[in-house]
């Protein structure tokens, strides 16, 4: 679990909580607490690198799917 900011030029940073778990090579988060009110459930795979996930995500506000794609480190 933790704690995450988005920012962009042009509108006020989102925080919000993430809660990861990751199950073989699945990926699961859980956006909740989204300043925003746009809480999001985000499902993906790991890559052969174990480091690079991408997957789809839906959101209470946006809807989805929505691709998006990450580096853990």
């Amino acid at each position: 679990m933790f704690d995450a900011v988005w920012t962009h030029a042009i509108v006020p940073p989102v925080t919000a909580v993430l809660t990861m778990t990751v199950s073989g090579a699945m990926v699961s988060i859980q956006r909740r607490q989204s300043s925003n009110g746009n809480d999001c459930d985000y499902r993906g795979a790991l890559a052969a690198d174990r480091v690079t996930v991408s997957g789809v995500y839906f959101c209470t506000v946006t809807g989805g799917p929505w691709y998006w794609e990450a580096t853990i480190t």
